[in-house]
């Protein structure tokens, strides 16, 4: 569930929410791992109430994506322009390095060292995946665009993240 100290920044982010889905947190470029196994908090939107979102991360050495983590969007509507929308969020580790299949997410070789990890969100019960990334500034540009007159698709479209249906996190030891 929403923290209500969460809540303001979701509203401010509420015009992206006509897209179906997105992930409004974190951006990419404002978050980085010193610890391999730290939490990282996430947050989004989903299309559907109840739906399914996992998280997922690229193992290196196979080149597949696999799901480190799942979470249910709410059954509380938003509803936004006209669009219905419903808030999810998780505070997940993105790995454990104790498990050294966890290694393979840093390396093809799947050994621990300084790289960066992909995660990226699908939601499996709504109408949009993978979910819509940002770069660092990018709900904010979307918000701006929208309030100068921009249609949303258009401001969320100019503003994604370079990669937009996945965030690089750098892991640094």
């Amino acid at each position: 569930m929403l923290e209500p100290t969460r809540l303001l920044p979701i509203l401010a982010a509420a015009p992206l929410l006509t897209l179906g889905a997105c992930v409004i947190s974190p951006e990419e470029g404002n978050v980085a791992l010193g610890n391999p196994n730290a939490s990282l908090f996430f947050e989004g939107f989903a299309s559907a109430p109840n739906a399914t979102i996992e998280l997922q991360i690229l193992n290196k050495a196979t080149s597949q994506w696999e799901t480190f983590a799942t979470t249910t969007s709410s059954a509380l509507v938003f509803t936004f322009g006209g669009q219905d929308m419903y808030s999810w969020n998780i505070d997940t580790p993105v790995m454990d390095t104790s498990d050294p299949a966890h290694l393979c997410r840093l390396t093809p070789s799947c050994s621990l060292q300084e790289s960066t990890v992909f995660v990226r969100f699908e939601e499996i019960d709504g109408d949009f995946s993978p979910l819509m990334t940002f770069d660092d500034g990018g709900v904010q540009c979307t918000v701006n665009e929208v309030n100068n007159g921009a249609d949303l698709l258009t401001a969320a479209w100019t503003c994604r993240g370079t990669i937009w249906d996945q965030i690089a996190i750098p892991v640094i030891l």
